[in-house]
C-alpha cells in the first residue's frame, strides 16, 4: 500500500511532466529547390522552411560544390522565423551541391542535417 507521501510524490511527477513542453527538434519540412532536384535554372538563393522558430544568430548553414564552398549570405523572414533564406553572392555553375545546417530552435534544441541537388548545364 502506498502511503500519503508516495501517492503526493507520484502526483508531483505527473503534474511536473505535464507542465514541461514537449521539446522538438527543428526539423526541415521544405526546401526549394527541393532534395534531389535537378534543376536547369542557376537559382541565387534556396529556401529552407523548419519545423520550429529557428535562432539565426546560433546556427550554421553552408553550400558547397564541384568548387567547394560556395559564398553566401543568410537571413530569416521576419514575419516566419521558420523561413531560412540562403542567398548565393554569384549564381549557381551546373554542378552537384550540398546544403548542410546546424540550427538552434527558439525552444534551444539543436538539429543537423543536410540534402543535396544538381544544377543541369544549359
Amino acid at each position: 500500500m502506498i502511503g500519503f507521501f508516495g501517492k503526493a510524490m507520484a502526483a508531483l511527477a505527473v503534474a511536473s511532466t505535464l507542465s514541461v513542453p514537449a521539446m522538438a527538434a527543428a526539423d526541415l519540412v521544405s526546401s526549394t529547390p527541393e532534395a534531389d532536384a535537378e534543376i536547369s535554372e542557376r537559382p541565387l538563393q534556396i529556401d529552407l522552411q523548419f519545423s520550429e522558430a529557428v535562432v539565426l544568430g546560433r546556427s550554421t548553414f553552408a553550400v558547397s560544390g564541384p568548387r567547394g564552398r560556395v559564398r553566401t549570405t543568410v537571413g530569416l523572414d521576419i514575419n516566419d522565423k521558420t523561413h531560412v533564406f540562403v542567398s548565393f553572392w554569384e549564381p549557381l555553375a551546373p554542378g552537384h551541391y550540398t546544403v548542410t545546417w546546424h540550427v538552434t530552435s527558439a525552444g534551444t534544441d539543436r538539429a543537423d542535417g543536410s540534402y543535396g541537388f544538381s544544377v543541369k548545364a544549359s
